[in-house]
């Protein structure tokens, strides 16, 4: 007997544990004469359960019942025992506003059971099927005498095809592979079912593109690296020609050669191939291995030193070398090795030739044969800063002005300066620039400036203009001055325009000042502070010294040059989007970035808030802006001297009993 439900969500299941389980899960047969009895209930698809009779039935009125018959005087409900229940329900998912499920359980029947059509018989299907993972299949639709009214399968289909309960049609695209499997597919009606006995193989996609390295020749009895191969395709497994040469293994797993070759062999070629239920792809893969060849490596040292490490090394083909180092007799400092290698240690990797190499050495400047060395010479660069560098020394010699640094240094020395480039609105950069060589004899100079690497030879009172940012235009310009026993003088301008800034109070004097504006302070007078916080402040009765009167700390920072603008930049500097900045206005006299966008409109309080404020254009290049107070306008801070001056233009004099009312900040 098959029943056929509405099922609005979900599919049937018999649930045991919110309904005490009854017998048949609350099916029962009835007919006059009591001719038949139940033998199992089983769900045969979504919608349907099958109710199979222990004989055929003869008695009239045959009747399928439903949660109908119960034990006289038993309590009403799921759980008691003798109450007339049964177990079937769907899986609608739908929860409750106090989540509880919201099952539909079958309501209670009596119905009369209709003898419909004659059973199907002769169903079939097109069979065995072989499928490829991940490719759909053409639909698989039965052949059958009869009218079935379901169709069911067991075991469930490899994943990804799916049985239409109502017409049998097989469909869909397997995602996983699966092994030669029988499915039993069942098509049935009120009279009774047919089975089919369906064979399916899914498999997987067959490899391709399988490459290893080659060809490869290796040395005897030298471990080689790895072979790994490259493949499109999973599930794959891997096995070769003929005997790789004696040592060497192929992994049928991973693909993975490894090893050490033990016997010399000729250059053959081995196929691999890799392997998987959907086909296979193969590599023709060349591999030789030589008898051992070793290298020698012979480090020597002219009469001024010697060489620490072993001296004469034989190497094997490939292999590397081990450490040796150039030492300095007394009195003299090492210049380079003769291949011009300029680090005192070496070591050599992978070695594939012979190697001989002579350190050189020189002698230590002294000043009337003692022992301490020469007091540096007054500059005779062009530039108004000095700074001299010791050998193998590397140290910062701070940003670049156009007025210039004299740098006085020995081959391997590094300075490491900022400097404005061109490409990013003339914003301060960092830099390096070192010696690599100094020919004495014909005074030519060899330097090396980075972070971009570029060499440049100059002679003695040339100037070359370097482009650090590769867009074009250069950005300083570096002059060979002069030589000095064994050191070069070089000068080194920036080309920005950007000159140093100099108050009536230099940077040295900047503690200083701090100091006595700290001994002048008095009591701090808030509203006095609240109402200029964010103003540039100008000290118009002392030596004309800004500040700036920071709007969150509520202190007073001394600006006595553009680096001290330029740190204001860095310590005071709140991010903001491109989105929000764009509703400030720009100063009609503003200098403007080259990527500058033209705001669409403008938001007074965004104004307001930020008034007083540096803000920094994180979304783009960092730019800064200074926004302000007075006419809510932003205006552009290029670098540290535009800064600078920017916020001296825009300055509010102030008394010094005033200022001394204000508590003073320190970097």
């Amino acid at each position: 007997i098959y029943a056929k439900f509405h099922v609005p969500a979900g599919s049937l299941v018999f649930d045991t544990n919110l309904v005490s389980e009854n017998t048949n899960y609350g099916f029962e047969y009835f007919d006059n004469s009591s001719s038949a009895t139940i033998s199992s209930v089983e769900l045969v698809n979504a919608d349907t359960v099958k109710i199979t009779l222990n004989t055929t039935p003869t008695g009239t009125n045959q009747r399928l019942r439903y949660a109908y018959t119960g034990t006289p005087n038993a309590d009403a409900g799921a759980q008691p025992a003798g109450s007339p229940r049964g177990n079937l329900r769907d899986t609608d998912p739908a929860i409750s506003l106090s989540g509880n499920n919201l099952y539909n359980w079958s309501v209670h029947f009596d119905k009369t059971i209709s003898v419909g059509s004659s059973a199907p018989v002769s169903l079939s299907y097109i069979t065995p099927n072989v499928y490829t993972k991940n490719t759909a299949i053409a639909s698989l639709s039965p052949t059958v005498t009869g009218i079935p009214t379901s169709y069911s399968v067991s075991p469930s289909l490899p994943v990804g095809l799916i049985l239409n309960y109502d017409t049998g049609i097989i469909s869909g695209t397997p995602t996983a592979t699966s092994s030669l499997s029988t499915y039993t597919v069942t098509a049935a009606n009120s009279g009774g079912d047919t089975t089919f006995d369906l064979v399916i193989t899914v498999n997987n996609i067959s490899p391709s593109s399988l490459a290893y390295t080659s060809p490869n020749v290796y040395n005897k009895d030298v471990t080689i690296s790895p072979l790994i191969p490259t493949i499109t395709g999973d599930d794959t497994t891997y096995s070769i020609s003929s005997m790789l040469p004696t040592g060497l293994l192929l992994s049928t797993s991973t693909g993975i050669i490894s090893g050490t070759p033990t016997a010399t062999s000729s250059s053959n070629t081995y196929t691999v191939t890799a392997t998987n239920s959907g086909g296979n792809t193969t590599f023709d893969l060349v591999i030789a291995v030589d008898d051992i060849i070793s290298y020698t490596l012979s480090y020597l040292a002219d009469t001024n030193g010697f060489i620490t490490g072993t001296r004469h090394q034989s190497v094997v083909s490939g292999s590397d070398g081990t450490q040796v180092t150039a030492t300095p007799n007394t009195g003299y400092h090492f210049i380079k090795w003769s291949d011009n290698v300029l680090d005192v240690n070496r070591k050599e990797i992978n070695v594939i030739a012979n190697l001989s190499v002579t350190a050189l050495f020189a002698a230590d400047v002294l000043e009337n044969n003692y022992s301490a060395p020469l007091s540096l010479p007054a500059a005779i660069g062009s530039g108004l800063s000095d700074e001299s560098i010791s050998m193998n020394e590397s140290r910062s010699i701070g940003p670049l002005t156009n007025s210039g640094t004299n740098i006085l240094a020995y081959i391997n020395s590094q300075a490491n300066f900022q400097a404005p480039e061109s490409s990013n609105n003339n914003q301060l950069a960092s830099h390096s620039l070192s010696i690599s060589n100094l020919n004495l004899a014909t005074n030519i100079i060899t330097l090396t400036i980075a972070s971009t690497p570029q060499t440049l030879t100059l002679q003695k009172g040339e100037t070359k203009l370097i482009d650090l940012d590769d867009d074009g235009i250069n950005d300083i310009k570096v002059t060979f001055a002069d030589v000095y026993v064994n050191r070069a003088e070089l000068t080194v301008k920036a080309l920005d325009g950007v000159a140093p800034l100099i108050t009536s109070d230099s940077a040295s004097n900047t503690e200083a000042v701090i100091k006595e504006e700290l001994s002048l302070s008095t009591k701090a007078n808030i509203a006095l502070i609240k109402r200029l916080a964010g103003r540039i402040l100008l000290q118009v009765e002392t030596k004309g010294q800004a500040w700036y009167l920071d709007k969150i700390s509520l202190e007073r920072y001394y600006l006595a040059d553009g680096l001290s603008a330029y740190q204001a930049l860095r310590k005071f500097g709140l991010g903001i989007t491109n989105n929000d900045l764009n509703k400030i206005p720009v100063a009609p006299t503003s200098a403007l970035p080259s990527d500058y966008v033209k705001s669409t409109g403008y938001l007074n309080a965004l104004t307001n808030r930020l008034a007083g404020r540096i803000v920094l254009q994180v979304e783009n290049h960092g730019e800064a802006w200074y926004i302000n107070p007075v006419d809510g306008y932003r205006y552009y801070l290029a670098n540290g001297a535009a800064a600078y001056q920017i916020m001296r233009n825009l300055s509010l004099g102030i008394t010094d009993a005033n200022l001394h009312a204000i508590t003073v900040g320190q970097w």
